[in-house]
């Protein structure tokens, strides 16, 4: 199949294990087996590959029954307009550590930047690390549960998603707005899917355009940004549905990270060889 034919819009994680160098590496690694009888090596390759497609291809259809059923019950409909401040009880911005990417870690606590944030997924690829000396100063913004990241500049503005529990804690840079939600974990699931609603993303983009020297959001216009929010036992009913359709996207979410380490490990080893 042509390269372009991947599903890779809304993974991060796959269009890195699918970069133009590994595929390479892939491909020939996989003809010279074929050429060599290694039928078990060419099988194992075989699998990986079908196993990223089929994970990513998997959360994409469960973000998309998500979306029905936003579309069906949220869309258009007479619901109150209420303010993100009077919604949320933090709305925030981090910063980057002293001495910058020269002063990550390989482990420790996560340091989550706009490059981490995609809509409706969050991507473990490139994840930065900082110890605990560097957290403390940025403690102000340590991300929680059921916390809703909104990306508020460069080309990645009003990007927007929740984190995996297993990667707190955590912080944000000064790229990455923190949104809690008062009335907790259903509430963040609705915020983030109404954040990411084609209308109201094209609002938000038009205010992360109209600044004059490049694209960012700031604190003030986050806060003054009005959603339609209905019942609590609408948005009860929808959390419910996304927190059980998210735990299984997570776990794929998970593999797919793993199963592209793998693939990106195979590619530099074969070209060291």
């Amino acid at each position: 199949r042509d390269l372009h034919s991947f599903p890779t819009r809304r993974s991060s994680d796959l269009v890195v294990a699918l970069n133009l160098r590994a595929f390479y590496v892939f491909v020939t690694d996989f003809l010279e087996k074929l050429q060599n009888g290694k039928f078990q090596g060419v099988f194992i390759e075989l699998h990986t590959l079908v196993l990223l497609l089929v994970r990513d291809r998997i959360n994409d259809n469960l973000i998309e029954t998500l979306q029905k059923i936003y579309n069906e019950k949220f869309k258009h409909k007479n619901f109150p307009q209420i303010s993100l401040c009077e919604l949320c009880s933090k709305i925030g911005s981090g910063a980057t550590p002293k001495g910058g990417k020269e002063s990550y870690h390989k482990e420790g606590i996560s340091l989550v930047r706009s490059t981490n944030v995609f809509d409706f997924r969050f991507s473990r690829s490139d994840l930065a690390h900082i110890d605990e000396k560097q957290a403390k100063a940025l403690n102000n913004v340590e991300i929680h549960q059921n916390d809703v990241l909104f990306n508020i500049t460069g080309v990645s503005v009003a990007r927007c998603c929740i984190i995996p529990d297993d990667l707190l804690p955590a912080r944000v840079n000064q790229h990455v707005m923190i949104l809690r939600p008062k009335d907790g974990k259903y509430m963040s699931y609705y915020l983030m899917f109404a954040l990411c609603d084609i209308d109201n993303k094209s609002l938000l983009l038009g205010i992360g355009q109209s600044g004059s020297t490049r694209e960012a959001i700031n604190k003030q216009e986050m806060e003054t940004f009005k959603i339609s929010v209905p019942s609590e036992r609408e948005i009860r009913f929808f959390g419910r549905a996304a927190d059980s359709l998210y735990h299984q996207i997570h776990n794929n979410n998970t593999e797919i990270y793993t199963l592209s380490n793998y693939q990106i490990g195979r590619a530099s080893c074969r070209e060291r060889v």
